[in-house]
């Protein structure tokens, strides 16, 4: 009866609480300004502008609103158990799916069509805008051009080195974080392997440095002052986890370690911040930009997380070139469970493909609201299935629709690019590994008997789709065959 009592109170201020927060929601911009200061941009509410209500058009799964809970329970500090243990994070989050907009930026181009007039000529900035099967990133629009680079630079991407190095647990079995149970401790787990375990002097990470060594010493046009290495995880967490796990192995590596942090409650023109192993640790030193760490530190290793600055930021050194000379992935990223963003973004592209295709089922019936309703329903089992199960999330990329895997490895490979171009910079190579046992399983595993295919594996799934597009496009030729090119050399033994 207790359980029942404290549901019935739930469910009763959930519902006050709805109306409260839908006015939130929908009069967000008549918040005080001194209350809109504060917030960071990319944290606020954002409602349908007047002028396009009515306009946009309204979501095939309707406008959904709702409520999720979230109970994180905290564990003891096994290095402090005297502590007491920290306290629940209970969160109560509210999320909003109003309508599709993504027809708008589609058809710019023709907004003055209309009235006679061509254009407006539209310019994309970034290859990854053109990646077929990337709900998040495909500008579906076919360009008329696209800015190649010289045969120099064409080589020099085909120089890049990749390598999967996955690393074992004293048991011997390989140390998954994506998928893992808890992924702090598989985190912590890995990274003190790539600093040394059992034994600091054998430390993946210090011959990573003196390889770079080495290369400057043969290329420096390429290599001179390179010797950094840039690791990236998922979360600003995970930044200070592994700036734990690296120090608690090499503790003489305090000054040379940095942490990408972000600054809660500032201005929006306050940036995130790089800070050294101190910092990151609880000690306080003075910001500068993440754009002139080789400038201002004598850093040689920087833990960001992939998102921050996978793209936007020019890290040179002195000769202007990418300051770091090679990059480790240590996790493989996934979407969080019930990313509504995500979910949003996938319901936006696969509408809009429904709707540019007349032979579409939906279309089939003989009235328009029978077909309206076939396309709600449609719409509705795409939501439900997106995770891979129509009653919640199903875990691993192994059991997701053979649609969402495409989704995932395109969109993937987009931000791995991205990634890699930080280390691109003056047309100069890099080295890149992939840690996370979750990129290949069977092959991070010695005691397994079975291969990676694309179907298993997001790494094999990512390279397969690159080589698609290059294979049957000459837009994707432009921009992706140098580094499909490389990515294949170096992974021949696992694609074959």
């Amino acid at each position: 009866m207790v359980t029942f009592y404290l549901r019935l109170e739930f469910t009763v201020a959930v519902s006050v609480l709805e109306r409260l927060v839908r006015i939130t929601f929908d009069e967000w911009q008549n918040a005080p300004p001194a209350i809109a200061s504060k917030i960071r941009s990319e944290d606020r509410l954002q409602s349908v502008p007047p002028d396009l209500v009515g306009v946009r058009p309204t979501a095939p799964t309707g406008s959904l609103f709702g409520f999720l809970y979230n109970d994180e329970e905290k564990k003891a500090d096994e290095s402090a158990p005297a502590e007491p243990l920290p306290a629940r994070d209970r969160r109560l989050l509210t999320f909003r799916y109003h309508s599709v907009g993504r027809w708008y930026v589609l058809h710019f181009h023709d907004m003055l069509k209309p009235i006679g007039y061509p254009g407006p000529h539209v310019l994309s900035l970034s290859g990854t805008s053109w990646l077929q099967d990337a709900a998040s990133w495909h500008v579906d629009v076919k360009p008329l051009g696209v800015m190649e680079t010289d045969q120099k630079s064409r080589r020099v991407l085909e120089a890049c080195q990749f390598r999967f190095l996955p690393q074992l647990n004293d048991k011997g079995r390989p140390i998954a974080v994506s998928g893992s149970d808890d992924l702090s401790d598989s985190l912590w787990l890995l990274t003190r392997e790539l600093a040394g375990t059992p034994n600091p002097a054998q430390c993946p990470l210090q011959r990573e440095l003196q390889a770079l060594e080495d290369l400057a010493k043969r290329k420096p046009r390429y290599w001179e002052d390179r010797q950094r290495l840039l690791l990236f995880v998922n979360s600003y967490d995970q930044v200070k986890y592994v700036v734990e796990a690296l120090l608690s192995k090499q503790p003489r590596w305090e000054n040379s370690i940095y942490g990408l942090m972000q600054q809660k409650g500032d201005a929006d023109d306050q940036p995130d911040q790089w800070q050294p192993a101190r910092q990151v640790m609880g000690q306080r030193i003075g910001r500068s930009d993440i754009e002139s760490f080789a400038q201002l530190t004598e850093g040689r290793i920087l833990v960001a997380p992939m998102q921050a600055i996978g793209r936007g930021y020019n890290i040179l050194n002195d000769e202007r070139l990418a300051a770091f000379g090679s990059v480790f992935f240590l996790t493989r990223p996934m979407p969080l469970p019930f990313d509504m963003v995500k979910r949003a973004q996938w319901m936006n592209r696969q509408v809009l493909d429904w709707c540019a295709d007349d032979t579409h089922p939906v279309w089939r019936a003989s009235s328009y609201w029978q077909k309206g309703e076939q396309l709600r329903q449609k719409a509705h089992d795409e939501w439900d299935w997106y995770e891979g199960g129509p009653t919640g999330q199903v875990n691993g990329f192994l059991y997701l629709p053979q649609k969402r895997k495409t989704d995932l490895a395109a969109s993937l490979a987009g931000m791995i690019i991205q990634a890699c171009g930080r280390l691109l910079r003056g047309g100069v190579p890099f080295r890149a590994t992939f840690v996370d046992a979750a990129w290949a399983p069977h092959t991070a595993d010695p005691e397994s008997k079975q291969r990676d295919t694309p179907k298993n594996s997001l790494l094999l799934a990512m390279i397969q789709v690159l080589s698609e597009y290059c294979k049957n496009d000459p837009i994707a030729q432009a921009l992706y065959a140098p580094l499909a090119k490389a990515l294949k050399r170096d992974f021949k033994r696992l694609l074959s």
